[in-house]
């Protein structure tokens, strides 16, 4: 933004004769640029994968330097906002968020993203929800059993026709 100064020459009349030599003696610019005050949001802790067997409670946590004015925070299953309800919170205690999924299911398995705004800036941390089925979690064991049953089958049924 550039300020003009105006100058007024007093006595002078249209048909003045004389020629009048203008000079410029110093011109002095002024810059000023304007921030705003306060800090931005900082993320000292990420979010990290958790792993949770159906229908347990996931809880992602993250650590954030709020800044000033204290960021405002959002969080997301996929790219998608979510809102708080009975399956989705999200908890701000101090520089601690943590956002909650209750009674989880397979379905459940997606990018979680924790994002802290305010005027002067944002951060963004995420992770990934891996669901663990009860049927898998029950049924690997049987499965490496089975398998070891069926090797020391196959090693006897050899066995037996070799020395037959």
């Amino acid at each position: 933004m550039h300020s003009l100064s105006t100058y007024g020459l007093n006595g002078l009349r249209q048909g003045d004769g004389d020629i009048y030599y203008f000079r410029e003696v110093a011109q002095v610019t002024f810059y000023l640029a304007l921030f705003p005050a306060g800090s931005r949001p900082k993320l000292t802790e990420p979010f990290r994968d958790v792993t949770v067997t159906a229908p347990k409670e996931a809880v992602f946590q993250c650590r954030v330097d709020l800044g000033q004015p204290p960021a405002k925070v959002r969080c997301y299953r996929d790219g998608r906002e979510l809102a708080d309800s009975s399956k989705y919170s999200t908890v701000v205690r101090g520089d601690e968020v943590r956002l909650v999924v209750r009674d989880t299911e397979l379905s459940d398995e997606a990018v979680y993203r924790c994002q802290a705004y305010n005027k002067l800036g944002s951060v963004e941390t995420e992770a990934k929800l891996t669901m663990r089925s009860t049927f898998t979690r029950l049924c690997r064991p049987l499965y490496q059993s089975l398998y070891v049953c069926m090797y020391v089958c196959m090693y006897i049924s050899i066995y037996v026709c070799m020395n037959v």
